[in-house]
C-alpha cells in the first residue's frame, strides 16, 4: 500500500489596476495640473471599463482563491469612488482588498516600485501558511526586479506576469499548477 501525501495550494491573487486590468486613467488625470482633480477629469476617467477578458479570468480563477489585492498609483482621495464603480462588475464573484498609493507622497516611478514592493511584501508576510502561491500582474516590468530584489522566491512561492494589452489576459495570463 502507497502512502500519498495530498495537499490543496491556496491561491492569492495581486492586480494592478491601470493599464493592467483596464485601460491606464493616467492619461486623462494628466490633463489636470498638479492634481487639480475636477469633475470633468473623474467624468471622462469613469468611461474607463474593466477589460472583459480580464472579468472572466477573475471568475474563471479568484473565486475560490484565499484573498485578492488590488494596488494602484491612485490617491484614495480623489479617486476611491472612481475605482470602486469601475471595479464593481467583479464584486459579487470574490471581495477584495484596494491599496491606494498614499496620499502624502509625491508620486514618482521611484517611490512607486518601492511602495509597490513593500506592500506586495507585507501581503506575503501576512500570509504565514504553507501552500500558499502568489500570482502577480502589472504592466509595468520595470517593477519584476525591484520585487526580485525585496522578495526571495525562495521564501515565497510567487510569480510576476506582465500584462500590457488587454489580449494579454487571453494568451498570457493563465495560472501554472
Amino acid at each position: 500500500m502507497e502512502l500519498r501525501l495530498e495537499f490543496s495550494m491556496g491561491d492569492i491573487f495581486i492586480f494592478d489596476i491601470d493599464g493592467c486590468i483596464m485601460p491606464n486613467v493616467f492619461p486623462i488625470i494628466k490633463e489636470a495640473k498638479n492634481e487639480n482633480i475636477n469633475q470633468e477629469i473623474l467624468k471622462k476617467a469613469s468611461k474607463l471599463s474593466l477589460f472583459p477578458e480580464f472579468i472572466e479570468f477573475y471568475k474563471r480563477n479568484c473565486v475560490k482563491s484565499l484573498a485578492v489585492y488590488f494596488l494602484t498609483g491612485r490617491k484614495k482621495k480623489y479617486y476611491k469612488q472612481l475605482t470602486e464603480k469601475q471595479l464593481e462588475p467583479i464584486k459579487s464573484y470574490k471581495n477584495y482588498i484596494i491599496e491606494y498609493f498614499p496620499y502624502n507622497k509625491p508620486y514618482t516611478l521611484k517611490k512607486y516600485f518601492k511602495w509597490k514592493a513593500n506592500s506586495i511584501k507585507h501581503i506575503m508576510n501576512q500570509w504565514t501558511q504553507d501552500f500558499v502561491r502568489f500570482h502577480i500582474y502589472d504592466d509595468l516590468k520595470e517593477l519584476f526586479p525591484i520585487i526580485f530584489q525585496e522578495i526571495s522566491p525562495k521564501i515565497k512561492d510567487y510569480n510576476c506576469k506582465l500584462i500590457q494589452k488587454q489580449m494579454d489576459w487571453v494568451h498570457k495570463a493563465k495560472i501554472e499548477t
